[in-house]
């Protein structure tokens, strides 16, 4: 049968994932080494998917490479050399001869397969709302031979499962569904809030870097994207795992899962909150185009280069008062300036993201 775990948000997922993992999972071997593995399906429900933001110290999650990868996505991107800069081997582990990431999800959404699945997304889920076929795909069956020229680009079939890749998709199928919920009424007339819910498929979810790790905010920041673009809200956010595990050596560096069952959601105190990613969703792309020749320009820079100012004019605020700050951040970190990327950190206008990049650097001036 498939375990359901459902929590506010990924803090008290990772929880409850842990903690059933201790209970209810068996030992065995992969690829990657031995892990604890749950032997059925297990779907994670998100109540508040926007409340993505790790803030355990036991899990010690890295937020800039979280809140960059899901840009990376968005933008449709598949080279190793962006990411690079927040994880400095995910290259050389995960890479294709070239830079490229063969299992990238946003080059799947956006251009992959000859069309641009978020844009269609959209499109069919503003003329209909309950469209019932909306399925963004990342797993790639097609033959070889199979060539298809798009935006100038030609794509090549790669079949994900014959082909000998470094890279595959771990979550291979995205379900949209916009869903109506009671709200109230008036004059006696009920109504109803719009809310678009986001089921994602994992063949394999490593629930320690994938599944409450990287996937929690990659998958939540695609369901706020769409569901703004759509005119809808955000809804529940549902992650299928089928092989559901830990890596064994991941799982001991975290340590008892009564410990982060005992961890104070910060979210639910009130100490933090989550800011919407966007309020012009029609100009959303065009900012992030911004943001990306921003980043690039940024990283060329030398380490002791003066400042490089973000470009005024975004119409969506959040790209340089959260987005821009956290990639500064890191850049001034990466170039040794660790007095100038904690000033950084500090203009963060997002107080859970603020929170998880000065406590990532504080944990490491105090190693």
């Amino acid at each position: 049968m498939t375990i359901v775990l459902q929590a506010r948000n990924v803090c008290g997922l990772l929880a409850l994932g842990a903690d059933h993992l201790a209970h209810q999972g068996e030992r065995c071997e992969s690829r990657a080494g031995p892990v604890i593995a749950v032997p059925t399906p297990v779907m994670s429900v998100y109540e508040r998917p926007t409340e993505r933001v790790l803030q355990s110290s036991r899990r010690d999650a890295n937020p800039f490479f979280h809140l960059a990868e899901s840009l990376w996505m968005l933008s449709g991107r598949d080279d190793s050399a962006f990411l690079d800069h927040y994880v400095r081997d995910f290259g050389s582990r995960f890479a294709e001869t070239g830079g490229i990431i063969h299992g990238a999800y946003g080059d799947r959404w956006r251009r992959r397969f000859g069309v641009d699945q978020l844009d269609a997304a959209v499109r069919r889920l503003r003329e209909n709302q309950d469209d019932r076929q909306i399925v963004l795909q990342m797993w790639d069956c097609r033959d070889q031979a199979h060539v298809v020229e798009y935006l100038g680009k030609v794509q090549t079939g790669e079949n994900d499962l014959l082909g000998s890749w470094r890279d595959r998709p771990c979550n291979t199928h995205v379900y949209l569904r916009v869903r109506r919920e009671p709200a109230g009424h008036k004059m006696g007339v009920p109504f109803y809030n719009l809310l678009l819910d986001l089921t994602v498929c994992c063949r394999s979810n490593d629930i320690v870097y994938g599944a409450y790790g990287a996937n929690a905010v990659h998958f939540s920041v695609l369901q706020e994207y769409l569901a703004g673009r759509i005119g809808v809200g955000v809804g529940r956010m549902y992650q299928l795992s089928n092989n559901f595990h830990g890596y064994v050596e991941v799982l001991n560096v975290i340590g008892d899962p009564r410990h982060l069952l005992e961890e104070v959601d910060l979210y639910e105190e009130g100490e933090i909150t989550a800011m919407p990613i966007g309020e012009v969703w029609d100009c959303w792309d065009a900012d992030l185009g911004i943001f990306t020749r921003w980043h690039d320009d940024l990283w060329g820079l030398p380490p002791d280069a003066d400042w490089f100012d973000y470009p005024d004019g975004a119409a969506n605020l959040w790209f340089p008062t959260v987005a821009a700050p956290v990639c500064q951040s890191m850049w001034l970190w990466r170039a040794g300036r660790r007095r100038d990327a904690a000033e950084w950190c500090s203009q963060i206008e997002a107080s859970d993201w603020r929170q998880a990049c000065e406590e990532w650097m504080i944990r490491r001036i105090n190693k």
